[in-house]
């Protein structure tokens, strides 16, 4: 072994998981925060900062599923085994559901919606 760590065609699925469950949980974080007025009550460059902290959120989730989408391709693309195929069509159906996820909340964050 060279020193190298070889990953497994399944991690990008787990990472998918880990960043989904990420933006859940921090999402309904700040919600929390917003509604017991801990925190994030006030503007930040005129805009609320409740609202730019979920962009954020959103924003990062959505560069970090653009980068293991790709991975996924790439590794399907150069596995030729089956579970290689079977993790590159999972991992797309997967972060196609997430991507979807992702759309469905914007429209929430910029009309502020969290109930408190």
């Amino acid at each position: 072994m060279n020193g190298r760590v070889r990953f497994s065609v399944w991690t990008p699925l787990a990472a998918l998981f880990v960043v989904w469950l990420a933006h859940v949980s921090l999402s309904y974080t700040a919600a929390s925060l917003r509604c017991h007025d801990v925190t994030l009550g006030g503007e930040i460059l005129s805009i609320d900062a409740f609202r730019l902290v979920m962009l954020a959120l959103t924003l990062v989730a959505a560069a970090v599923l653009g980068a293991l989408l790709l991975m996924i391709a790439r590794r399907r693309r150069a596995g030729a085994d089956g579970d290689a195929q079977l993790a590159g069509f999972m991992g797309t159906i997967l972060a196609a559901l997430f991507a979807a996820y992702l759309l469905w909340s914007i429209p929430h964050e910029l009309a502020n919606t969290a109930v408190c």
